[in-house]
């Protein structure tokens, strides 16, 4: 009886840490180290390779066009982050925003809430803007 209430521990202990794993916070990755980090269950934020947040909670939506990642916060301000050289330009004004996305050769950036990636990349890179 003894053993089988041990084998039985285990296997509870096994399935609640996979069970922990599956349901855990994650990671979307993104060029040059930096990934987009789900910190609960409805908040993101953008994270540099150093691990500094770099674009706060909480985004709800971005795109990608090879380096630049560009997006949206929950306070309506929209952000842009160039992963090659590290530079950002956060809390701009929709017109702003889309200005300067265009100044970089980017007409119609295609935004998608952040989630859990069913594919890992697709057309070259991950969500694409163009």
């Amino acid at each position: 009886m003894d053993q089988t209430w041990r084998r039985a521990s285990a296997v509870a202990i096994c399935f609640a840490g996979a069970l922990a794993a599956a349901c855990g916070d994650y990671e979307i990755p993104l060029r040059h180290g930096y990934f987009i980090a789900r910190v609960s269950s409805d908040t993101f934020v953008l994270v540099a390779p150093d691990h500094r947040v770099v674009v706060r909670p909480t985004i709800t939506a971005y795109g990608v066009d090879g380096d630049v990642v560009a997006g949206r916060d929950d306070h309506g301000f929209y952000f842009i982050v160039d992963t090659a050289s590290g530079t950002r330009e956060t809390q701009l004004i929709e017109r702003e925003w889309r200005r300067r996305l265009q100044a970089r050769g980017i007409s119609a950036p295609q935004l998608r809430a952040p989630s859990r990636p069913l594919f890992a990349f697709w057309e070259g890179g991950f969500l694409r803007v163009r």
